[in-house]
């Protein structure tokens, strides 16, 4: 059977903000009836998957796996304890958040991104928090 564009090619559904996933749709049955449809999922632009740990929302695997190796390090001893999503607020109003806040056993503070893809935004945002804060931000 030849697809129409934008179209199923099993029915006449139209694809707008649907996905045919199988074969089986009964044209005419409308969108809501059919078994065979169910929407898109939303794509994160750069392909992160926001995952659950703990309870917590992350917004991409390797957030997640940060937070996990920081509890290992807090068990260890290594790191007293950290704070996640901390904001820095910056003239204009605004707003920097970092991902970790990590106090160290001696003595000193990491504050610490996990990026898969560091963006021009991002990049700006981080010289600026630098260069009115004292500190230095490590990406990971």
């Amino acid at each position: 059977m030849k697809s129409k564009p934008h179209g199923c090619m099993t029915c006449d559904h139209f694809l707008n903000k649907w996905n045919c996933v199988g074969l089986g749709c009964k044209a005419g049955a409308g969108v809501e009836n059919c078994a065979a449809w169910e929407p898109k999922k939303p794509r994160h632009k750069f392909r992160a998957q926001p995952t659950e740990t703990d309870g917590i929302k992350f917004s991409s695997k390797k957030e997640a796996a940060y937070y996990s190796q920081l509890k290992l390090r807090v068990r260890a001893g290594e790191t007293l304890f950290f704070l996640r999503q901390v904001p820095f607020h910056l003239p204009g109003g605004v707003r920097y958040v970092v991902d970790f806040v990590e106090f160290l056993a001696d003595g000193t503070v990491a504050f610490v991104d996990v990026k898969g893809m560091a963006t021009p935004m991002y990049t700006a945002k981080k010289k600026m928090v630098e260069s009115l804060y004292p500190i230095t931000i490590k990406e990971v």
